[in-house]
C-alpha cells in the first residue's frame, strides 16, 4: 500500500503484522497485514534523485522484518542475544560500533531489520566490529 503526503520529511515504510496468541498468552501464529511505503510528495530535487536507493533500502529493511517473523522463527533469538537483553533493553556487551544505524540501536527488531538491509544490500562497512561480523553471520549461516 502506497501513502503520498505532501510534506517534506523523509520516505520510510512499515511492515504491519497480526500476532494470535492463546488465552495464556502463547504464540499461535504471525499474520501480515500490509506493507506500507509513505511517498513524499515535496519535490526535494536531491531526495528525488536518491529515490530509488531510498526504496530498495525501506523494502530491503521491511523485508528483514518479514524474515525476522516468517523464516527465523526458530533462530533469531540467537541474533537479539548478541546485544539485547530484552526486546527495548541493551546488554552492556555491546557498543555504539556493533550496530549498523543509529535506528538499529532503537530496538532488538529494527536491529534484526536494519542489519539484515545492510548484508542483503551488501552494503555492511568493511571495518566490522567482532560484535558486527558474528550479527552478520548470522545471515550468512541460512
Amino acid at each position: 500500500m502506497f501513502e503520498y503526503v505532501n510534506a517534506c520529511g523523509s520516505v520510510n515504510g512499515k511492515y504491519e503484522i497480526r500476532e494470535t496468541t492463546t488465552s495464556a498468552g502463547k504464540h499461535v501464529r504471525y499474520a501480515t497485514d500490509a506493507l506500507r511505503l509513505k511517498v513524499n510528495l515535496c519535490g526535494n530535487f536531491f531526495m528525488i534523485r536518491d529515490l530509488a536507493t531510498a526504496y530498495e533500502k525501506i523494502i530491503a529493511h521491511e523485508l528483514g522484518h518479514h524474515f525476522f517473523y516468517y523464516h527465523d522463527r526458530l533462530e533469531r533469538d540467537e541474533f537479539i542475544d548478541i546485544c539485547w537483553e530484552a526486546a527495548k533493553e541493551k546488554n552492556n556487551s555491546c557498543s555504539g560500533r556493533d550496530f549498523v544505524s543509529e535506528y538499529a540501536k532503537t530496538h532488538s527488531n529494527e536491529d534484526y531489520a536494519e542489519h539484515f538491509m545492510y548484508w542483503f544490500l551488501d552494503i555492511l562497512p568493511d571495518n566490522q566490529s567482532s560484535v558486527m561480523r558474528k550479527k552478520t553471520k548470522h545471515f550468512e549461516d541460512k
